[in-house]
């Protein structure tokens, strides 16, 4: 609800900035989520709509201690490796991910990167 009556920063062409467009709220593009992260940090504007762990990443990566991810999501995604249809892939590919995902070393990894 606050987005209208903030700074907003986005990068263009993501799914975040066709977020803000369609709801009719304008922003300040940045070329990169980092000089975006980096204008938050700086207070040249007051949020950043982009992918919620890119930005953690950055933040803890930019040393930005005044930014703060907020919790709530605005729209979700899906990630997908593409494959042909007729690939012998899929199956080992499903089951190698299901492993890494449920290892110990995935969540240091991802704690690594995004923090708590």
């Amino acid at each position: 609800e606050d987005l209208p009556r903030a700074t907003v920063g986005a990068i263009p062409d993501t799914t975040g900035a066709l977020y803000l467009e369609t709801r009719g709220i304008s922003a300040r593009t940045f070329e990169t989520p980092e000089a975006a992260v980096r204008a938050l940090r700086d207070q040249e504007i007051d949020a950043v709509v982009y992918d919620a762990p890119i930005l953690s990443h950055l933040a803890r990566q930019l040393d930005a201690d005044r930014v703060e991810v907020l919790p709530e999501r605005l729209d979700s995604q899906m990630y997908a490796f593409a494959l042909p249809e007729d690939s012998t892939l899929h199956d080992a590919l499903d089951v190698a991910l299901l492993r890494r995902i449920q290892s110990d070393e995935w969540e240091r990894l991802v704690a690594s990167y995004l923090g708590d």
